[in-house]
Parts: C-alpha cells; sequence; structure tokens
C-alpha cells in the first residue's frame, strides 16, 4: 500500500466533508434541515426587536431593555427540551441492549421526530400571533415551542450522523457545520427588508413553511434510513468497519469473562480449602 503523503493527507481531509455532503444523502438532507433551523435562530435574534420594539400599533414599542426579555421564551424551550433529551436517554439505552450494546442509529432519531412537529407549530404560533391585538406572552409561547423543537432535532440529527458515519463522523459535521454557519450568516442579512415588504404575519410565516417542508426528513430516516445507509458508499463502510471492531471486541471479553470465572473459582477453592476442617490422625 503506497504512503500517503503529507498533500495527499490535507487535500483528502479538505475534500472529504464535501464530498459527504453532496454524495451522502443523509448527510445532505440533514445537513440542509439544521441548516434552515440555524439560520432561523439567527433571523429570530433580527426579527424581535422589529416584532416587540417597533413603534405601537407595529408593534409593541419595548425599550431594547426590556425587548431583550423576549428571548426567555427560546431559553425555556431549550431547557425543557435539554431536560427532555436527558430523560430520553433511558429508552436509548434499553434499546441498545436490545442490540447486544450497539443500537442502530435509527434509535437517535424519536426526539427528532417529536422536534419536527413542534417546529412548523411554535414558528406558526409565533407568527400569526405576534400582532398587537394579542397578548404579548403569546407569541413568546409559540418561540418557546420552536426552540424546543430546534434542540430536539438537533442534538438528534447530530447524533444520528455520528453513529452513521462513525470513522467519517469528524468530515460529517464539519461539512454540516460550516453549511450551516452560512445559514446563519445570511438570514438575518434579509431579514429586515422581508419583514418591511411582507408583514410580521407573513415574514414570519416563510421559515414556518420551510420547517413544515423539512418535516418527514426525520421520519424518512427512522423508516428507511438502514436501507438508505446500506446503500451509500461511506455509510456502508462506515458500517463494515464498526461490524469488525465489534467483532473483534466480542472474543476479548469472552476471554476476559473466563479468565476472572477461573480466577474467581481458583480464589473460593483456595478459601475453600483453609476454612475446611481438619481431622486428627491418631
Amino acid at each position: 500500500m503506497p504512503r500517503k503523503t503529507l498533500f495527499g493527507q490535507i487535500k483528502v481531509n479538505l475534500s472529504r466533508p464535501w464530498v459527504l455532503l453532496f454524495k451522502e444523502p443523509i448527510v445532505f438532507l440533514t445537513s440542509i434541515y439544521m441548516a434552515i433551523l440555524y439560520g432561523t435562530l439567527y433571523l429570530c435574534f433580527a426579527a424581535f426587536p422589529i416584532v416587540f420594539q417597533s413603534p405601537y400599533p407595529q408593534g409593541w414599542g419595548w425599550r431594547p431593555g426590556v425587548g431583550g426579555l423576549s428571548f426567555v421564551g427560546i431559553a425555556i424551550g431549550m431547557i425543557a427540551s435539554a431536560t427532555g433529551s436527558i430523560l430520553d436517554n433511558g429508552r436509548y439505552a434499553r434499546t441498545a441492549a436490545k442490540h447486544g450494546g450497539v443500537a442502530p442509529p435509527e434509535a437517535r432519531l424519536p426526539p427528532a421526530i417529536a422536534g419536527s412537529v413542534l417546529l412548523p407549530v411554535g414558528l406558526f404560533w409565533f407568527s400569526w400571533t405576534n400582532g398587537t391585538n394579542v397578548h404579548w406572552v403569546v407569541p413568546i409561547i409559540g418561540s418557546s415551542i420552536f426552540a424546543a423543537g430546534l434542540l430536539l432535532v438537533f442534538l438528534s440529527l447530530l447524533n444520528y450522523l455520528i453513529d452513521s458515519y462513525v470513522i467519517y463522523a469528524a468530515s460529517v459535521l464539519a461539512a454540516s457545520a460550516v453549511l450551516r454557519s452560512l445559514f446563519g450568516c445570511i438570514f438575518p442579512l434579509f431579514t429586515g427588508k422581508m419583514y418591511e415588504h411582507l408583514g410580521v404575519h407573513w415574514a414570519s410565516s416563510i421559515p414556518a413553511f420551510l420547517a413544515l417542508a423539512c418535516m418527514p426528513f426525520p421520519f424518512l430516516f427512522y423508516r428507511y434510513g438502514e436501507k438508505i445507509r446500506l446503500k451509500c458508499k461511506y455509510s456502508a463502510e462506515a458500517s463494515h468497519i464498526l461490524e469488525k471492531i465489534l467483532a473483534q471486541q466480542q472474543p476479548a471479553q469472552e476471554d476476559e469473562g473466563i479468565t476472572e470465572c477461573e480466577e474467581g473459582g481458583g480464589e473460593k477453592g483456595n478459601q475453600d480449602t483453609k476454612t475446611a476442617p481438619t481431622t486428627e490422625v491418631k
């Protein structure tokens, strides 16, 4: 096998994330989904001041200091979803136990399925209740639902990518991070003009429609993810290598178990010998 040069390694490391992004459907669709959500989150940073700090009656006319409190809903939603993710670890552990200690990657997706439903609900809720004819707490509740769904989808899909690509996980996460960073940079740039021309209701609805369009992705991967992974070059290769690693670990674990049993039996025998009563020969 020819030795890799430094230039060759750099070339592979710089090109592989893009190869994975555009040639692996799972990487592409999940990265697009997370990028849209990431961009929507940054869009909120520009949209909330428009909605809550614009002069009445276009907005509530809050001062900048008070307007910052409108983000409390997002914080509460993320805290709630983080708590739910911790509680969900028990379900994942049980699934892993049923599969010999290694759960299939699709076992990561139930939180994303729940989050994908919460996302459009929260965004549409915020979109059509952010007028001054509705109490200000109502759209903030909608933003908390959006934030809860966002974190559920993010954590679940990131873990799904890691479990699906194992040895290529770093490249997959790099590609996903670059794409969502671009969306996070671009979305706030057009937020002001979008709200100016479309109004607060329809402008807020655009990311809601995008989230609605992406909602089937977690369901799709949960149902057909294994078949898709086995047909993709890099995910199939990663799965094969993982199986080889697990197969190599299995005999070692069995040998350790046998050794422990033998040592335990030997110690018990020695202990029985020491404690056994001696018979005096006359």
